[in-house]
Parts: structure tokens; C-alpha cells; sequence
């Protein structure tokens, strides 16, 4: 299956993910409500982007990608086999 350029593809299925942000703009919107005005002054940016360049370490983006991935899905399939409605 070809990789579509607009949407995201699982790495392990193939399958294609879609977000229908109409239908989930309004509660998340109501989100940032709760959060006021939040700032990042240049201490907190460059502790965010330190912290995120030592969790990617030497991965590339397809790695964590494909991480994400089989965490997502990993918890679908075991629930998938089990005997659980």
C-alpha cells in the first residue's frame, strides 16, 4: 500500500490513520480554555528541546515513528485476542 503524503500510515499494518478534526476541534479547543495564557520564556524552551533531543537520542524520526507505533497498536492486538468484548 502506498503512503499517502496527507495522512499518517501505521509502519506495522499499513494502514492509514485519519483525524476528523472537526469532530474533536470543539473539545479540544475547550483544552487550552483550561490553560489560560501559558508562555515559555528561553529557559523552559531549551530545557524542553535538551530533554527531547536525549529522549530521541540517536534515532531517526522513521525509528520513533515506528516506536510509537507498535506501542499504539501492541495494547489493540493483545486486547483483540483476548476474550474480552
Amino acid at each position: 500500500m502506498r503512503q499517502s503524503s496527507r495522512y499518517p500510515q501505521n509502519t506495522e499494518t499499513g494502514r492509514t490513520w485519519t483525524f476528523n478534526a472537526s469532530r474533536s476541534s470543539g473539545p479540544i479547543t475547550t483544552w487550552w480554555d483550561d490553560l489560560g495564557t501559558p508562555s515559555f520564556d528561553p529557559a523552559v524552551d531549551r530545557k524542553l528541546n535538551d530533554e527531547l533531543r536525549a529522549i530521541q537520542g540517536d534515532r531517526s524520526m522513521q525509528e520513533l515513528a515506528a516506536e510509537r507505533d507498535r506501542l499504539l497498536v501492541e495494547p489493540i492486538d493483545v486486547r483483540r485476542r483476548s476474550f474480552l468484548p
